[in-house]
Order: C-alpha cells, then sequence, then structure tokens
C-alpha cells in the first residue's frame, strides 16, 4: 500500500490533477490561485471519447473463424441506490453554476482549490454499495493518506476507472471483475471532508480524465 500520493506512479493516478496556478474567475466567483502540484497537463481534460470501442481492423483474407468476437456492454453508474452528485468534474462545456462546483478545497492548502476530475456522490449520509461501473479487472488497491482507500480497475477498451474515498474494499488485486459486481461501501478521506459517507470517482480513457457523467450509457469493449 502507498501512504502518500506523491508515491503514486505517474499513469496511477487520482484525481490531484489540474491545478490553477493563478487566480481565474469561474461562475463570477474568484478562486484563489494554488501552488499544488500537478501531475497532469490542463489539455488532459475531455469530455467523452467519439468511440470508446476501438475500431478494429478488417483483414480480407481472414476466415469467420479468425475473427474477434468483441463483445460489448453499456457502462453504468457505479452504485445502484438513488445518490446525490455534490461535487463535479470540471467540464466547461457545463453551464457556470455546475463549474463553481466542480472547484475544490485542496487538502491541507488553505485558501487553495483546484479544478476536480472527478465527481462526489452522496446518498443521504448513508453508507452505500460501490459496484463496478463495467467489466474489467482490479489493477491497483491503495490506502492513500488523501483520497483514503482507492481502487482502481482497467478495462478492455481502454479505460480506467478509479473508486476512492471507500470504507471498505470487497475485492483485491488481480480480481476479475464483472459489471455491477461489488467492490465495497461509500466511506469518507480527507479529500472529502464534510460530504460525510461518499465514493470519489474517476474515469479515464488512454490516460485523459473524462467527466463520468458524460460517460454512463456508452458502449464500451468487455472481456
Amino acid at each position: 500500500n502507498k501512504s502518500k500520493v506523491e508515491s503514486w506512479p505517474v499513469e496511477a493516478k487520482a484525481g490531484l490533477a489540474l491545478v490553477l496556478t493563478s487566480a481565474v474567475i469561474v461562475g463570477g466567483a474568484l478562486i484563489i490561485g494554488s501552488n499544488f502540484s500537478s501531475k497532469n497537463n490542463p489539455d488532459d481534460i475531455a469530455n467523452v471519447p467519439s468511440s470508446v470501442v476501438p475500431t478494429s481492423d478488417t483483414n480480407p483474407t481472414s476466415t469467420p473463424n479468425s475473427e474477434v468476437d468483441v463483445k460489448i456492454e453499456t457502462f453504468n453508474k457505479p452504485f445502484t441506490v438513488e445518490t446525490k452528485c455534490e461535487r463535479y468534474f470540471y467540464d466547461l462545456n457545463d453551464p457556470s453554476e455546475v463549474r463553481v462546483k466542480a472547484i475544490v478545497p485542496v487538502p491541507n492548502k488553505k485558501s487553495s482549490y483546484m479544478k476536480s476530475v472527478g465527481v462526489d456522490y452522496t446518498y443521504d449520509g448513508k453508507v452505500f454499495d460501490v459496484v463496478s461501473a463495467t467489466s474489467g479487472v482490479v489493477s491497483e488497491k491503495i490506502t492513500d493518506s488523501i483520497y483514503g482507500n482507492m481502487i482502481v480497475v482497467k478495462h478492455e477498451s481502454g479505460l480506467e476507472t478509479i473508486y476512492a474515498s471507500l470504507g471498505n474494499i470487497t475485492v483485491n488485486e488481480g480480481d476479475e471483475l464483472k459489471q455491477g459486481d461489488l467492490i465495497g461501501k461509500s466511506g469518507e478521506s480527507l479529500y472529502t471532508t464534510g460530504l460525510g459517507s461518499c465514493l470519489h470517482f474517476e474515469v479515464l480513457k488512454d490516460k485523459v480524465y473524462l467527466n463520468p457523467e458524460k460517460t454512463y450509457t456508452l458502449e464500451v469493449e468487455k472481456i
């Protein structure tokens, strides 16, 4: 397990990204600049990919028996209850009232803020089940000083999903998950201070952060 954000591998992860290096105005609100270090270039923020399911090359000499049978499923929300989105992904295409809710405090940095690259869900202050949004394999199981208990899942489509601020985890590295399989329970972390029991959720495609709220219902390749 890794105890500090600085110890994460670059490709791992979770949502510290995309910091404000100078004061900016978002929805009319002045946000104070932060010195919080970023692992990602601001250009890495994306909405949704034009196509999540990779296009396979067609070999005219292939026989039907040699063709790959690609199975797809619809990317789902990582829970089964009616949650509330407390903090949003920072998306320039969203209205200002949503973007204001996507500027979040930098943990342990007074009067410093950053753009959220994930979303935070709550359920009336109650603990709720967190499930796999789509089929994949658990690539990392982390306990982090900022984001708490975390799981990273890699998927056939090139997507990665990150489930953080978990109260407990029911899977291990290397486990193969089907869509809807239980990953753990919602919980709390330093990053989600003040939200109560919640889930911090991130989605990446080829290491680029996507807006989870605009990723649901996409068709993705599965195992």
